[in-house]
């Protein structure tokens, strides 16, 4: 699943909108979130992570039994 994908996975499962999570990351509008999650490319990797934590979860790197939490 692409990253942008994930984010409005859990957006939804919060029953985010766009609007209230612009509100927690400290942006002045929706437009910026919609931007972040409606772009083509890949999603920067300090996007995901700002948005992930602003909704309480964790990015974890996993390879087996190893995991990494992504704080920054």
């Amino acid at each position: 699943m692409k990253a942008g994908e994930a984010i409005k996975v859990a957006m939804k499962g919060d029953e985010l909108t766009q609007i209230k999570l612009a509100e927690k990351l400290g942006y002045k509008g929706q437009a910026a979130v919609g931007n972040v999650l409606t772009r083509e490319n890949a999603m920067k990797v300090e996007s995901l992570l700002k948005m992930a934590h602003a909704m309480g979860y964790e990015v974890v790197i996993r390879r087996g039994k190893e995991e990494i939490v992504v704080t920054e």
